[in-house]
């Protein structure tokens, strides 16, 4: 009879521990910087979690964050005519499992060169802080006195790989935030 008491104890424990086990997701961004003296190490550091994402657009590639993710990932002092990301690049964990590593941040000017797999980009405007997650960076736009159509066929196709090879994490990180309530469309 005490044996069997004791098994439904153990048996009770145990379904109440697995009951209790981590059953929500979590995103963090994780930011690496240069050191703030010139003999330091690099800072690494979590910038914002999934809780400071406000909002995604599919459509346009911007995504909100609150204020306070905003000032950390951005350097306000940084000059009068744009806001500069403080950190070089942004790997993004889900479930402590690495979904992105070391994603580009750019200012949004041209003059850094082209990136054809996912950036980070800043819009370059004092008023506003308008962050996009996108393919590549710049947007690839089609006009009618454009004579790179070659070099924007190279770029798509790089960028369309680069997007591939990332799919099942891109999934991830768009059912989580689509679970979460952030998608825009």
């Amino acid at each position: 009879m005490n044996k069997q008491i004791v098994y439904i104890l153990i048996a009770a424990c145990t379904i109440f521990f697995l009951s209790c086990e981590k059953t929500t997701d979590e995103l963090s961004v994780v930011g690496k910087r240069v050191p703030d003296t010139l003999d330091g190490d690099y800072i690494v550091e979590v910038v914002f979690t999934g809780d400071d994402i406000i909002s995604y657009n599919q459509s346009t590639f911007e995504i909100k964050l609150s204020d306070s993710a905003m000032d950390k990932l951005l350097d306000m002092n940084s000059g009068w005519s744009y806001y500069t990301p403080r950190y070089g690049v942004l790997s993004f964990y889900f479930n402590d499992k690495l979904l992105f590593k070391n994603i580009q941040t750019r200012k949004n000017d041209i003059s850094l060169g082209p990136v054809n797999d996912l950036v980070f980009v800043v819009e370059r405007n004092t008023i506003t802080r308008n962050l996009y997650l996108a393919d590549g960076f710049p947007v690839i736009r089609e006009n009618e006195w454009d004579t790179n159509i070659e070099y924007k066929e190279v770029m798509r196709k790089v960028r369309a790989e680069n997007a591939k090879k990332r799919e099942v994490e891109w999934d991830i990180f768009v059912k989580y935030l689509h679970k979460k309530g952030k998608i825009v469309k």
